[in-house]
C-alpha cells in the first residue's frame, strides 16, 4: 500500500510539472518566457559526474527553470544519464549534436533556450541549492543586466576555497556596479558563474568562439564592459569540480595547446577592453593576467617540453611587452616579485634558470628571493616595486 501511494504521488508530481511545461509552450510561442531560467549544460565525457550536476539543478530553490542538456557527441553514457533524469523531471531537455566542442555545444543550447534568464553550467560541476534563486532575486531588485555568483573548488570529495582573488571579489555582496567602479571584478572571467538577462545577451550578439580553450574569457570581458549595471553576490554559488584524474586539458598546464589558447584568450580579452572600456580597466586586466593567470602555469615549467616552453615564453613576452608599453599605469608595481622573475627569465629564454629558481623554493609565496645564479642573470631593478623585469642579453 505504501509503495502504491508513493508511486501515485510521484506520478501526480510528474503530471503537474508536465502540465506546467505544456502551458509554458502553449502560452509563449513567441519571445522568451517571463521568469523562466534556462540553464545550458554542455555534455561530453561526463557520465560519472552528470547525475550530481542535474540533481543539484532539480533540487534548486528556483523552480521555474528548464535544463537544456546538449550532448556534444559524447562517447560515454552521458546521454543515458540525462534521459534517466528527464523521465523523472520534464524540465530537462536533451539535445544531441555531432561533436563540435564546448563552445559549439553552448551556442546550440543558447539557440534552444526559451527563458528570460540564461545561465551555463558545465556537466561535471554542480550548484548550491539557493544559488540561482539568489541571483534572480537580486536581478529583480536591481534591474541589472546580470549577476555574478561566487564559486568554490571541489576536489577529492571535498569543497575548497577558490583563489584568493575570487574570495576577495565575493567577500560581500554589491549591487548595481559598473566596470569603471569595480575593475577588480574581471577576475571572474568564466561564463558558468553568472545569470544573465537573455535580452542583454541577445542585444550584445554574444556567442562563444568555437575550437578554443578559455573560450569564455573574452566573452566575460564583453559582458562586463557592455553592461549598464551588474550585481556581485557573496553566496550561495557554484561548485567547480577539479577532476581527480586530471582528465580535463585545462588541468594540464604544460600542454602546448593550453598555453597557446591562454595567449589567444589574453589577446582577445585585452582587445575587447581596448574597444569597449577605458585604459585604466584594461591596465587592471593586464595586471591580473600577469599576477594571477600566469600562476597556474609557472609551477609546471619543469614539466614543459621544448614546444610548451616556447608557447609559455610567447605568452610571457606578449603580456610583458604590453605592460612595458603602458608602464605609466603602474602595472608592474602590482605584480609580485617572484612572478616578475619568471617572466624576465622567459623573455630571455632561460628555461634552465627558471627551473633553478623553482627548485630553490623561489616560487613559495613567503620566499620570493632568487637563488644566486638567477639573481646574477637578472637586472636587480626588476625586484623593486614599479619596475618591469629585464634580463641583459
Amino acid at each position: 500500500m505504501r509503495y502504491r501511494l508513493t508511486a501515485l504521488r510521484r506520478l501526480a508530481a510528474r503530471q503537474a510539472i508536465g502540465l506546467r511545461s505544456r502551458l509554458w509552450r502553449a502560452g509563449h510561442r513567441t519571445g522568451y518566457q517571463q521568469g523562466l531560467l534556462s540553464v545550458v549544460v554542455p555534455v561530453w565525457g561526463v557520465e560519472k559526474y552528470l547525475g550530481r550536476c542535474l540533481d543539484s539543478l532539480r533540487a534548486g530553490a528556483y523552480r521555474n527553470l528548464e535544463i537544456v542538456v546538449v550532448d556534444d557527441g559524447s562517447p560515454d553514457g552521458s546521454a543515458a544519464v540525462a534521459r534517466g533524469r528527464r523521465w523523472r523531471d520534464p524540465r530537462i531537455r536533451l539535445i544531441r549534436r555531432p561533436n563540435g566542442g564546448l563552445s559549439a555545444a553552448r551556442n546550440t543550447g543558447i539557440r534552444a533556450a526559451r527563458g528570460e534568464f540564461l545561465a551555463f553550467l558545465d556537466g561535471d560541476d554542480f550548484v548550491d541549492q539557493g544559488a540561482y534563486a539568489a541571483a534572480i532575486r537580486s536581478l529583480h531588485k536591481t534591474g541589472s543586466d546580470f549577476a555574478v555568483l561566487p564559486y568554490r573548488r571541489w576536489r577529492a570529495g571535498a569543497a575548497h576555497h577558490p583563489a584568493p582573488w575570487i574570495r576577495a571579489a565575493h567577500r560581500r555582496g554589491r549591487a548595481r556596479l559598473t566596470l569603471s567602479e569595480a575593475p577588480w571584478v574581471l577576475v571572474d572571467a568564466v561564463a558558468w558563474n553568472k545569470v544573465y538577462r537573455r535580452e542583454f545577451w541577445q542585444r550584445q550578439g554574444l556567442s562563444f568562439p568555437p575550437g578554443l580553450l578559455y573560450e569564455d574569457q573574452a566573452v566575460s570581458m564583453t559582458v562586463f564592459a557592455a553592461a549598464r549595471r551588474f550585481d556581485v553576490l557573496a553566496g550561495p554559488g557554484v561548485m567547480w569540480r577539479l577532476r581527480d584524474d586530471r582528465s580535463s586539458i585545462t588541468d594540464d598546464k604544460a600542454h602546448v595547446r593550453n598555453l597557446a589558447d591562454q595567449e589567444r584568450a589574453a589577446r582577445d580579452s585585452l582587445d575587447v577592453l581596448a574597444r569597449l572600456s577605458t585604459p585604466d580597466v584594461r591596465r587592471e586586466r593586464l595586471r591580473q593576467l600577469l599576477n594571477n593567470n600566469l600562476s597556474g602555469f609557472i609551477e609546471h615549467i619543469p614539466d614543459m617540453a621544448p614546444a610548451a616552453w616556447a608557447a609559455f615564453r610567447s605568452l610571457c613576452r606578449y603580456l610583458a611587452d604590453e605592460a612595458d608599453r603602458d608602464d605609466t599605469g603602474g602595472i608592474w608595481g602590482g605584480v609580485e616579485a617572484r612572478k616578475k622573475i619568471v617572466v624576465a627569465l622567459a623573455r630571455a629564454d632561460r628555461c634552465d634558470l627558471a627551473e633553478a629558481f623553482l627548485a630553490a623554493g623561489g616560487w613559495a609565496a613567503a620566499n620570493p628571493a632568487a637563488p644566486p645564479e638567477v639573481a646574477a642573470a637578472c637586472d636587480e631593478r626588476m625586484l623593486r616595486p614599479g619596475h618591469p623585469p629585464a634580463v641583459p642579453a
